[in-house]
């Protein structure tokens, strides 16, 4: 304990006492030594990491605490023995491990207009431009949602040419008009190819049909017999008979084969 008075000066002439404490206590150690038979505490082994829940639930960059303890038991302090001067608690950082987090893609600016030849030198005339982009400001990771939109955009636009000469006008309808001929001459092609087919195909049908009566312009030939339709509706039907040859000995009835005339 120690303590102090109020006369550095003393208050005179109606002057206020000090208001300070004139006093003060403090507890301090005796700097004695231990009692007899006194035991210092010991610590315990460590115990079992603790984790703590992660500060995100996706990221590389995750991080939670973990923690472990021990006990100052190992002796316990006894008859005013010292505690443990060693820490009790130990805390370190971990990484949770987490997969990435999903990253939605972004597009990149449109890169420059293409710009084709025209079709002409001249004239009016006109062109397709196109211009693309690409989804990679960020590229759509762990999940993420691809770009939404077009990756390429398209537009017509005038060649902006020359007026024609008289002499280039006509070159130019000169082109037309062979490009307009070998299309038909294609198509007159096929026409020919494909009438030729439906007749052989018609032709072969017809040859392998037995038995049958067969039609073609008005006359037909049926079990031997030549027969003639009429133009008429009053005429009367001519019939000309052939004879068959008969060439087999077993057979009463021969049919002759139908065959177009």
């Amino acid at each position: 304990m120690r303590t102090r008075s109020c006369t550095n000066p003393l208050p005179q002439y109606g002057g206020r006492a000090c208001i300070e404490t004139l006093s003060d206590t403090a507890i301090v150690p005796c700097n004695i030594g231990p009692c007899p038979g006194g035991v210092n505490g010991g610590v315990s082994e460590w115990g079992a990491w603790k984790d703590s829940a992660c500060s995100a639930t996706c990221g590389v960059l995750a991080v939670r605490n973990v923690t472990r303890m021990r006990t100052c038991t190992n002796p316990s302090p006894q008859n005013g023995g010292r505690d443990c001067q060693e820490a009790l608690l130990e805390t370190i950082v971990r990484r949770c491990q987490l997969d990435g987090c999903p990253v939605d893609g972004g597009f990149t600016e449109w890169g420059q207009w293409t710009n084709p030849p025209c079709s002409m030198s001249c004239g009016s005339a006109k062109k397709w431009v196109t211009r693309i982009r690409s989804c990679s400001i960020p590229i759509p990771q762990n999940g993420g949602r691809s770009c939404i939109g077009n990756n390429s955009e398209t537009q017509e636009r005038i060649c902006e040419l020359p007026s024609c000469t008289v002499s280039q006008t006509e070159a130019t309808y000169m082109v037309w008009i062979v490009a307009s001929g070998s299309v038909v001459a294609v198509l007159f092609v096929v026409l020919i190819v494909v009438g030729v087919v439906v007749c052989v195909m018609r032709r072969r049908r017809a040859d392998k049909t037995s038995g049958e009566t067969i039609y073609d312009s008005g006359v037909w030939i049926t079990d031997g017999n030549l027969n003639m339709a009429s133009t008429s509706p009053t005429a009367a039907t001519p019939t000309i008979t052939i004879p068959t040859t008969t060439t087999s000995t077993t057979s009463k009835d021969d049919t002759f084969e139908g065959r177009r005339l």
